[in-house]
């Protein structure tokens, strides 16, 4: 225990596969959404059971009682950002944060919320979520795991990790 709270070792392996760190967290936890149900796009199938699985297998590996769940109707943009800076006051560094995703995206990079209409500012821009994730401590272990159709516009050109890179480094200097 550390400070009261559970402790979960996690390793670190290299490109080569040999282990290269071990560290100790102090916290897990995860924002988990699934999107089945849309008022105003096509319903998707398989979407909260796959955040709810993910959820499971995520819990597996530690400790992490921590888990929030959007699901359906509750999964509207407003939700989301809410619970993701709900969550940015409430992880330290060293602490995991897994963000998962289930539901439509578009081409772009948005994903499309529970309430999305055909206005682009009511979907969650690429930029937007780079904005987001800035606002998390330096040092969190942060996953995002996006299922969605055009979750690779996410990051423009097909460059894993480039455009977003350069999303939240545009952000860290405004």
């Amino acid at each position: 225990r550390l400070d009261g709270l559970r402790t979960v070792k996690y390793q670190v392996w290299d490109e080569n596969g040999r282990l290269s760190n071990t560290c100790t967290t102090r916290n897990r936890r995860g924002l988990f959404v699934g999107i089945n149900k849309y008022r105003n796009s096509n319903d998707l199938r398989g979407c909260v059971a796959d955040a709810q699985n993910i959820s499971k297998a995520f819990a597996n590996y530690g400790d992490c009682n921590n888990n929030h769940f959007l699901l359906d109707s509750t999964a509207t943009k407003q939700h989301i950002i809410e619970e993701l800076t709900f969550l940015s006051g409430r992880v330290n560094p060293g602490d995991i944060l897994l963000f998962f995703f289930s539901g439509h995206g578009l081409e772009g990079g948005y994903l499309v919320c529970h309430d999305s209409d055909s206005r682009e500012e009511s979907k969650i821009a690429s930029s937007e979520l780079a904005r987001l994730f800035v606002n998390f401590p330096r040092g969190l272990g942060l996953v995002c795991v996006l299922d969605a159709c055009f979750s690779t516009g996410m990051l423009p050109n097909g460059n894993f990790g480039q455009g977003f890179r350069e999303d939240v480094s545009q952000c860290m200097n405004e």
